[in-house]
């Protein structure tokens, strides 16, 4: 409902706002955050959703702005640990377009 410029700005407003105060990409230069405005998307996910499985091609990468995410092996249900605000996983398969795979 909102025109394009208007719309422009607001993304980069609030998503620019959001990376700022975020750890993992402070070491960022402003040009490449402005740039990764468009292609965030932020997702709530509910308790005991699945976010992502070992051995998934890795097409994202997850930051956990609040509550926790619990890392479990899913064959064995063997718990690896607890993620919470700040935090974040899926680098190494998003970046390396590599599949899953979960660690301590």
């Amino acid at each position: 409902m909102l025109n394009e410029n208007l719309k422009f700005e607001t993304t980069v407003h609030l998503n620019g706002k959001l990376l700022n105060e975020t750890p993992l990409f402070k070491a960022f230069d402003v040009e490449f955050l402005s740039q990764l405005t468009f292609v965030i998307k932020k997702r709530i996910f509910n308790v005991d959703e699945h976010i992502f499985y070992e051995g998934e091609i890795g097409e994202s990468l997850f930051y956990i702005q609040k509550g926790s995410v619990r890392l479990t092996h899913r064959k064995t249900q063997t718990f690896i640990k607890e993620l919470g605000g700040d935090d974040f996983m899926g680098e190494i398969a998003f970046f390396t377009d590599d599949t899953r795979t979960v660690s301590a």
